[in-house]
């Protein structure tokens, strides 16, 4: 709804819809590509990606919030992928409460194949489409998006 009450025009309601159909349609696609080209779930390829990304192995809530992920899910995640020999837990360094992930070898092999998978089909199926130009707004909506979410209380009671 709008501020004022009202609806949100068919127009700008569509535009919605359209986005949020078209993230669900990709993030299945790279699913069910990742799964059957590496094993991996997307959620999965999105936590070993984070994980190598990081200078240094990460708390488990920071790598959880990272990809939206509440603490239960992420230490779900975290177990499953442990269990399949891709990251592993270590207590933290600077405060004896927290946990923190690290890949292992066979992870950073395993998040490499994986990554050619979602770079390919990124460049084919969303670069590709929008061109630069397009990709870079796109980007920046979804940055400002997800910004004024996390300051909803619905989005603070989930990373608590």
């Amino acid at each position: 709804m709008s501020t004022d009450g009202r609806l949100l025009d068919g127009e700008r309601m569509g535009a919605w819809h359209e986005w949020i159909v078209a993230a669900r349609t990709f993030t299945a696609h790279l699913d069910r590509l990742l799964g059957s080209e590496v094993d991996l779930a997307l959620v999965d390829f999105e936590l070993l990606d984070g994980l190598g990304a990081a200078p240094e192995p990460v708390r488990m809530c920071d790598l959880g919030s990272s990809v939206a992920l509440t603490r239960s899910g992420a230490t779900r995640a975290v177990t499953r992928l442990e269990n399949l020999g891709l990251v592993r837990r270590l207590p933290s360094p600077t405060d004896r409460r927290s946990t923190v992930v690290e890949l292992t070898t066979h992870g950073r092999e395993v998040r490499a194949r994986a990554a050619l998978v979602v770079e390919r089909e990124v460049e084919s199926n969303f670069v590709g489409v929008l061109g630069a130009p397009g990709t870079l707004a796109a980007g920046e909506a979804a940055r400002q998006v997800r910004a004024a979410l996390r300051r909803t209380p619905a989005c603070r009671a989930q990373a608590e």
